[in-house]
């Protein structure tokens, strides 16, 4: 019955604003509907409380519900289906605000689709007090995503010098945070891969040699063209 009310509000989309922005994007493309006051059509609110009453009534409760579609977000997203994605991430966001994956996936969707500093600010959403304080360990890969994504923005041509300096610390600082709390080799090897990308982009080519070492340490293999990239600025060090 799940895969019914599912498939359902695929194929009616419910939450599908015809309202545009002042680039004719469509709200639902836009994280978190772009801001917009929800409560102020009353079609939309007609609309949102029938999904809401809906899907909470199937899984039992709104952050259930939430889950089940960020983990459709999260399908449509490795199917490069973006626009899909980013409608099950807002409709995620609506039945739970507070649920942290919700804004790794509205991060994921901006940074596959060029928007760096964009990623990396709806991302640091999932840092404010109640949101991350229920992110789990096991989820620490977020933070070591938010590093890269930090790193590459600090090195964007709109970037400021100082606003660079700024957010290379930040990128540490994740970084760092996350190495302290991996439980496995497994998400060791996650973060390094991370981290010496996020290093190749800030040109600290000898650090990010370090990161790639430390990552085939823990069992990860670096993709042959990024790592191609890095050799081609400074070739391989002994270890």
């Amino acid at each position: 019955m799940k895969h019914l009310i599912l498939l359902l509000i695929m194929m009616t989309g419910i939450l599908v604003s015809n309202s545009v922005t002042a680039k004719k994007v469509r709200v639902d493309q836009v994280p978190m509907y772009g801001g917009m006051d929800r409560s102020a059509v009353p079609k939309l609110i007609k609309g949102d409380e029938k999904f809401i009453a809906k899907v909470t009534k199937e899984f039992g409760t709104r952050k259930l519900a939430a889950k089940a579609w960020v983990d459709q977000g999260f399908k449509f997203f490795e199917m490069k289906n973006y626009k899909k994605a980013m409608q099950r991430f807002n409709q995620a966001w609506l039945l739970d605000p507070d649920y942290a994956d919700v804004y790794w996936g509205f991060s994921a969707v901006l940074y596959d689709k060029g928007d760096n500093c964009g990623s990396m600010k709806i991302a640091e959403k999932a840092l404010d007090g109640r949101i991350s304080s229920m992110i789990p360990p096991s989820q620490m890969m977020f933070f070591a995503d938010l590093g890269m994504i930090t790193s590459i923005c600090a090195m964007d041509e709109k970037t400021g010098h100082d606003e660079k300096l700024i957010l290379i610390k930040k990128a540490d600082e994740l970084f760092i945070r996350s190495e302290k709390r991996f439980p496995g080799p497994y998400l060791n090897a996650y973060l390094y891969d991370k981290w010496w990308q996020g290093l190749y982009w800030r040109g600290e080519y000898a650090r990010a040699w370090e990161k790639v070492f430390l990552m085939r340490d823990n069992g990860g293999e670096a993709d042959r063209d990024y790592l191609r990239d890095l050799k081609r600025k400074m070739r391989e060090p002994n270890k």
